[in-house]
């Protein structure tokens, strides 16, 4: 999700709740479950990681849903993040 060279933020600097769920259906090797509600949630689980994304304040319109919009921490918080990954990994 958080790539910069092919994640949601490659091209831009902010992403939407929408784009996120798109990614995140997209990256699930079985698709979702029969659950409407189960791709929410892992988007939650997702912007609830810590050192991964800022929610910022939304643009225009609310009337639609998941319009919610967020940011990826910045490059140094983003490496920090991906050290710890890598040590937790043993890598």
């Amino acid at each position: 999700m958080f790539d910069p060279k092919a994640g949601l933020t490659a091209n831009d600097k902010t992403f939407s709740r929408a784009q996120l769920l798109a990614a995140v259906a997209n990256a699930l090797e079985f698709g979702i479950d029969t659950d409407p509600d189960s791709l929410e949630r892992l988007c939650d689980d997702v912007l609830a990681l810590e050192g991964y994304a800022v929610r910022v304040p939304t643009l225009g319109s609310t009337v639609m849903s998941s319009v919610d919009r967020y940011r990826a921490h910045s490059e140094r918080q983003k490496a920090r993040v991906r050290r710890h990954g890598l040590r937790r990994e043993g890598r």
